[in-house]
């Protein structure tokens, strides 16, 4: 019976954003996500459990990848189309998620930002002449069965198994099955 409402909330979930899924497919077909931009922004301030079925319901169909129980709480959204998504992902509230790809059962605490990589901001050391103008987007990669901490921020890619705690700073690559914490971030626990 639970299944079943469950199975009945998705329907009418993507029935409610059918619109909007062919609003912002039909931008990306000319390269254009405003259209995701703006609607992922909107749909994440719908509260409680409908905001979350009706979030599942548009990012199973408008990003590359997105495995199935996505949870993604109160105010957090996706902020570039090209997400992938295993299964049993929790995101948390207030999370900003730039060009990522997240693993199988992965749980991402509250105001975490995954940023798409350390190479998106223009280099202010620079002469005016050497400043890059256009953002360098990287995929950030998370591994299956991680943790990530209230408020941390990963700008590099972190293996499964992992934990990052809590207002940690990632900006170097982390290997499988390590406890890592600060800033920047730096392995407190290596586990086999």
């Amino acid at each position: 019976m639970k299944q079943t409402i469950k199975n009945l909330f998705g329907i009418i979930s993507f029935a409610i954003v059918l619109p909007l899924i062919v609003i912002t497919r039909g931008g990306m077909v000319f390269r254009s996500y405003n259209a995701f931009s703006f609607l992922s922004k909107l749909l994440s301030l719908l509260p409680g459990i409908t905001g979350v079925y009706i979030r599942r319901a548009y990012y199973g169909h408008t990003i590359p990848e997105c495995g199935k129980n996505l949870t993604i709480e109160f105010g957090s959204f996706f902020s570039k189309p090209n997400v992938i998504i295993g299964d049993n992902v929790y995101i948390g509230a207030y999370c900003i998620i730039g060009n990522a790809e997240i693993g199988n059962n992965t749980l991402i605490a509250s105001r975490v930002s995954i940023l798409s990589g350390s190479k998106q901001h223009m280099d202010l050391t620079k002469t005016a002449t050497a400043i890059r103008k256009e953002p360098i987007y990287e995929k950030i990669s998370i591994g299956d069965n991680c943790w990530i901490g209230e408020g941390a921020i990963l700008m590099n890619n972190i293996g499964n198994d992992s934990i990052i705690g809590a207002g940690s700073v990632v900006v170097k690559e982390f290997g499988n099955s390590i406890t890592a914490a600060g800033n920047p971030a730096k392995t407190i626990i290596k586990r086999s």
